[in-house]
């Protein structure tokens, strides 16, 4: 029996990714063909290349891996590449989301990196931790796209909140923070310039 990734948006198991993962970015490459400006030849050696290149850094471990390459459009038509990567350790996960350049992948538009915390009783994923959230595109719902993929994992996982910190180094941007929040869901507690703010999401 052929094996199915994890969920909908693509998760692979280790043993799964080199089998299934690239043809499964072809496929979701071809299906967004007629936004490449590109001639047709050029944009596949761009989809087998880029698709090498981010296999080759994918920094596979000897512990389970899940995987995700997906190429996407931003809200000015752009596009760009995400890669999840989830590894599993004894009592979490730590996941990577990174944004790349879809013509040169060794270009990082932005990161967002997160920790699946398991309940220490019944050891299953209970709670979501945004550690880190970088984009050096701004205004172009490209975080909305992070935050709407982390929703997947989070009911794929059957985690209980997505929660983080919103830094006291931050606070110049805090109004922006809560607008953008806010907009995808969570409830901040926006925190002043000498106290962290935070944000939290129940899943459903």
């Amino acid at each position: 029996m052929e094996m199915k990734p994890l969920n909908k948006i693509g998760l692979y198991t280790k043993q799964q990714m080199m089998k299934y993962a690239s043809d499964e970015v072809i496929r979701q490459s071809q299906n967004i063909q007629s936004l490449y400006k590109k001639e047709k030849e050029q944009t596949i050696d761009a989809i087998d290349q880029s698709v090498k290149n981010i296999l080759s850094r994918s920094g596979l471990c000897s512990y389970p891996q899940y995987l995700s390459i997906t190429p996407f459009c931003d809200s000015m038509k752009e596009l760009h590449w995400l890669s999840i990567k989830i590894y599993e350790e004894s009592n979490k996960s730590s996941g990577t989301m990174e944004v790349q350049n879809f013509w040169s992948v060794y270009r990082t538009e932005g990161h967002l990196y997160f920790d699946i915390y398991n309940n220490r009783t019944t050891k299953k994923p209970f709670k979501i931790h945004i550690v880190d959230f970088v984009l050096s595109l701004q205004n172009r719902e490209i975080g909305s796209y992070l935050l709407n993929r982390l929703d997947f994992i989070a009911h794929s996982f059957k985690v209980e909140y997505i929660y983080g910190e919103l830094s006291t180094v931050d606070f110049k941007n805090r109004d922006a923070q809560v607008r953008f929040y806010s907009r995808n869901g969570y409830t901040v507690k926006p925190g002043d310039k000498d106290h962290n703010g935070s944000i939290r999401k129940d899943i459903t």
